[in-house]
């Protein structure tokens, strides 16, 4: 009554494992490809809502005005601060492919925070995945104050 020990799995045990992976990855890529679009329309959205609020933060702390300025003709933003009667640039920012900014008129192209937080304007801006039509709405209140909504 000696048994061998076997090791490892019989054909059977392989398939059945193999089933419920496949069964998983079919749920699960679905659904990644309709996740995936908008995480990225809502990064693209936090990076310009911090952009806006960095520009705020610097302006009161540094008693220095800050400007914002959109171009939704390249899909870019540049952020510069004033100096005397000088603009310097602090960087320009590119949006990832297939999100759009799209202005409402109502907030001008550049958007101006002074020392005391406040802006020149206030108004929407508009950030759309082209693929899926999601959007984010980025608000800027006169006060200086800025959040985005999805729609």
């Amino acid at each position: 009554m000696n048994q061998e020990k076997k090791w490892g799995f019989s054909a059977i045990e392989v398939m059945v494992v193999m089933g419920i992976l496949a069964t998983l990855f079919a749920i699960g890529v679905p659904f990644y490809r309709n996740f995936r679009p908008r995480l990225i329309l809502n990064q693209a959205a936090a990076q310009v809502r911090s952009d806006l609020m960095l520009s705020r933060q610097r302006a009161v702390t540094t008693s220095k005005s800050y400007l914002f300025e959109f171009d939704t003709g390249t899909q870019n933003y540049e952020l510069f601060r004033v100096e005397g009667n000088d603009t310097l640039s602090l960087g320009e920012r590119s949006l990832p492919a297939r999100i759009e900014m799209v202005g409402d008129g109502s907030l001008p192209d550049i958007l101006t925070f002074y020392p005391n937080g406040i802006t020149n304007g206030q108004g929407r801006l508009f950030l759309i995945h082209t693929a899926t039509n999601d959007t984010v709405r980025v608000i800027v209140t006169r006060a200086g104050f800025i959040r985005f909504e999805q729609r």
